[in-house]
């Protein structure tokens, strides 16, 4: 099983992991994904086009993960707020 997709365009990076760690040809079984951030579901569609394994989230992540919601914005006086001015420019 592979827990999240990574970063959009990482699913090389990903493919040659798996590949190196556990031999060629090797893929999981279903792909799960924790939720809906860029960082976590970025190459999910390259992947499950490589694998053809079924992807598994949580049903509250469903609105996010299909674009029908949006997250709340990142407080900014959280961890200096570096992160709430990353998270807005980022297109899901």
């Amino acid at each position: 099983m592979l827990v999240d997709a990574g970063m959009p365009e990482s699913a090389p990076m990903i493919l040659k992991e798996i590949e190196d760690r556990f031999g060629v040809g090797a893929q999981p079984k279903a792909i799960v994904l924790t939720h809906a951030h860029f960082d976590h579901i970025g190459s999910v569609i390259d992947l499950v086009d490589k694998w053809n394994v079924p992807v598994y989230a949580h049903e509250l992540e469903m609105p996010y993960l299909t674009s029908q919601k949006n997250y709340s914005l990142p407080d900014s006086t959280v961890e200096g707020g570096a992160c709430s001015e990353i998270i807005p420019s980022i297109s899901y």
